[in-house]
């Protein structure tokens, strides 16, 4: 953290101080074992979601962008984890970074995307996006029942994904997570 300060203060007017604002605040607010920052967003339903209101149940936060090839192979993926929970047991809450609302609802009406589904209406710079530090898509995160994450996963950490999810869903009711120190 404190090389990624110093390249900042170095470099203040260059990508690499930007760089390092991110990597600052993913250490300050995104680590697993913390607090899942609060979103309060719109769904394409019309309804107010708030992260903080979900708590009770685990939540998986998807970034994604319609349509981009990545996407297209993690979805079914992405669907078959979602019917293997019940809708009771986890949220999944999709965000799309794509902001034409055109491309949008296209994307929707060719594909199934089970969950609620929220447009981040400036893309990737939306601070619906830029509160969870999304530069790339797919991203997701799993927040366990309490708020707290359990971890960030890619488009290849799926699998991985899955795994913590389950475990999560598990009836232990006092699980110890290999997850979070």
């Amino acid at each position: 953290l404190s090389a990624a300060q110093r390249l900042r203060a170095n470099h203040s007017r260059s990508s690499w101080a930007q760089w390092a604002r991110r990597v600052g605040y993913e250490a300050e607010h995104l680590q697993p074992g913390m607090t899942a920052p609060n979103l309060t967003v719109q769904t394409l339903a019309g309804d107010t979601l708030s992260l903080r209101e979900l708590r009770g149940a685990p939540v998986v936060l998807e970034y994604y962008r319609p349509n981009t090839d990545l996407f297209t192979l993690q979805h079914p993926l992405r669907n078959t984890l979602h019917e293997a929970t019940r809708p009771d047991s986890v949220t999944f809450v999709s965000i799309s970074v794509e902001p034409d609302s055109l491309a949008n609802r296209a994307f929707l009406r060719s594909r199934r995307l089970p969950g609620r589904t929220v447009v981040a209406p400036d893309g990737i710079e939306d601070p619906i996006a830029t509160r969870y530090n999304v530069v790339q898509v797919p991203t997701w995160f799993l927040i366990d029942d309490a708020g707290k994450i359990v971890d960030r996963y890619f488009a290849s950490d799926v699998p991985t994904l899955r795994q913590h999810l389950t475990f999560l869903l598990r009836e232990d009711p006092n699980p110890v997570s290999p997850l979070v120190p």
